[in-house]
């Protein structure tokens, strides 16, 4: 993880944590050695995805829960923000034709 983060050549990348047998000391070490961050990003869909900044630059703690709140992913993300929360392509130009339309309204001015 340290060595990801100290080369930005070697991100992005993930450690999928679900896969490793790990036990509740190793991710409180992980934790600790991480720290905590100031942002914290929540999505809901047919689950919950909880996404933490660390005090690490680029290092997300990332958290996918079912409907029932039992984990499906966790995970640390090292990349400047996690794929998981950047938008779609097609929304992106789905939002950018629909502040067109705003601003063509706004630059014709008031109604007569």
């Amino acid at each position: 993880l340290l060595a990801h983060v100290r080369d930005p050549a070697l991100q992005p990348h993930s450690i999928n944590l679900t896969q490793l047998p790990i036990s509740d000391a190793d991710r409180l070490f992980l934790a600790r050695l991480c720290g905590e961050g100031r942002i914290q990003i929540r999505t809901i869909g047919y689950g919950e995805s909880q996404i933490d900044s660390t005090a690490l630059r680029h290092v997300w703690h990332v958290r996918c829960l079912d409907t029932l709140k039992g984990l499906l992913l966790e995970s640390y993300e090292i990349c400047p923000l996690p794929e998981l929360v950047q938008a779609a392509p097609e929304d992106l130009r789905n939002s950018l034709q629909r502040l067109d339309e705003v601003c063509g309204w706004l630059a014709s001015g008031p109604p007569a």
